[in-house]
């Protein structure tokens, strides 16, 4: 009974687990294309799966180059990726997410600086991943698209399909 029990549950844990570790499948741009149009997002929604948009650009923040990271805080809030936060969440415009590495603080306000603006953004949270966002400024997607004015693109689509279903979403994407 015990094994019966383990083994008709394996499939959904081993699912809970991976996606923990956050996407399984990444839309990138093709080699020589630098972004993706922005419906690639809705393309990828059709198939079922769980996707978040990210654009990164290069600014200045505290006088040093920083990967400025759009992404859209609401679907990263469905399905979280396995980060800590302390703080929270953006909720509005003009407030930010800082990389544990960039030394900013909750209720920090934080000028911006790209090729085409700048800004001035209110850190709610830090977060610490071990990975690249420990060096990054994470802001809402059209703050960023904003700030480099580079509307309709995006850098990457990070995907969470069944893992039953990987194969079969790629294929159709």
């Amino acid at each position: 009974s015990a094994l019966l029990t383990t083994y008709a549950d394996l499939d959904r844990k081993m699912a809970g687990e991976f996606r923990r570790y956050g996407a399984n499948l990444v839309i990138a741009p093709a080699s020589g294309v630098d972004s993706l149009p922005a419906d690639m997002l809705d393309r990828a929604e059709k198939q079922g799966v769980a996707a978040i948009p990210y654009l990164y650009v290069v600014g200045r923040v505290k006088d040093r180059d920083t990967v400025l990271g759009g992404v859209d805080f609401r679907r990263l809030r469905r399905f979280p990726p396995a980060w800590k936060l302390d703080g929270a969440w953006p909720n509005a415009s003009g407030e930010c997410v800082a990389g544990e590495r960039l030394g900013l603080h909750v209720g920090d306000k934080v000028q911006v600086l790209a090729a085409a603006g700048n800004a001035e953004w209110l850190v709610t949270g830090a977060i610490s991943t071990g990975a690249s966002e420990d060096s990054q400024l994470l802001a809402s997607l059209d703050d960023v698209r904003w700030l480099a004015r580079i509307p309709g693109r995006l850098s990457l689509i990070e995907v969470t399909a069944p893992p039953q279903q990987v194969q079969e979403t790629r294929d159709r994407l």
